[in-house]
């Protein structure tokens, strides 16, 4: 509970930021893999696809709170994260 508390202030402060990944269309994907060669280059275009959405984002690891605290944040993302920190 005590981690909650802090991980919220330092977002309040700015200093533990959240990045949302910019929003791909499964059109753009097919598009994309169209322009690549080779299965392996296909299929990471796909897991890069599903990957954004799942987590939809990253948090942003700069600042000092932000590293003292990535230990916790790593396992949030998505939309858990708005959750927990709620």
């Amino acid at each position: 509970m005590v981690c909650v508390y802090y991980i919220r202030k330092h977002m309040k402060n700015g200093d533990i930021v959240f990045e949302e990944a910019e929003k791909v269309t499964w059109a753009q994907t097919c598009s994309e893999m169209k322009k690549t060669d080779g299965l392996f280059k296909k299929l990471s275009v796909v897991k890069a696809f599903f990957d954004a959405k799942r987590n939809r984002g990253e948090w942003v690891e700069e600042s000092k709170p932000a590293k003292f605290w990535s230990f916790l944040l790593k396992d949030l993302h998505g939309n858990s994260w708005k959750f927990f920190v709620w």
